[in-house]
């Protein structure tokens, strides 16, 4: 079945069309099209899609951040798959934070904009993925560890010990003090390439 305008609306104060014929993939480019990535035609029936963003680069595409590893560290022989014995090991070394679903509930567009100035000030790195046809993405906030922190998340650590659980509880209940999110990781570490002797 071709795409085809099976109904229009009209009023003083709103209008509205049907459409019908559209495949899974054609109704998620139409509504990212509605968002302001592409630009949408039909031609034979179906529809045409131009980009009206630019792309990102792929990760394997970006040659600038080539070679991620040096050949002499790929083999397995340098692995190292064992880190944690038993639970007694928590806290992790150097634990990593993850936060997703900014301002979580409380979204509008002047919140999120302060919430991220905010999270950016506290050290934490805005990443996205590429946009999917429908022109949604997802995004998280990083932050490498604790020793990334900056301002004021900075100041509020000093005084904990390093690596230890008095620090990652101290960081969390900060975290949950200053930002609003849909949810928080402390994310340990499970495997690491060390340096060969």
């Amino acid at each position: 079945m071709n795409i085809r305008v099976v109904s229009e609306k009209r009023s003083a104060e709103n209008c509205g069309v049907d459409i019908e014929g559209l495949l899974p993939d054609e109704q998620r480019q139409l509504l990212g099209a509605i968002a302001g990535c592409y630009w949408v035609s039909v031609e034979d029936g179906r529809l045409r899609v131009l980009p009206a963003l630019q792309q990102p680069p792929a990760p394997a595409e970006d040659k600038k951040m080539m070679p991620y590893w040096s050949s002499e560290m790929q083999r397995d022989g340098f692995l190292q798959r064992k880190i944690f014995g038993n639970k007694k090991d928590w806290p992790p070394f150097s634990p990593s934070f993850i936060i997703q679903h900014l301002c979580g509930y409380n979204w509008t567009q002047e919140y999120y904009e302060s919430t991220a100035k905010q999270l950016e000030g506290f050290g934490f790195e805005c990443m996205r993925s590429r946009r999917g046809i429908d022109g949604k993405f997802w995004e998280i906030w990083f932050l490498p560890g604790l020793w990334a922190a900056e301002g004021k998340f900075k100041e509020f650590l000093k005084g904990a010990k390093p690596r230890e659980k008095e620090q990652i509880e101290k960081a969390i209940q900060f975290l949950c003090h200053y930002v609003s999110f849909g949810s928080l990781d402390v994310v340990a570490q499970r495997a690491a390439m060390p340096v060969p002797d």
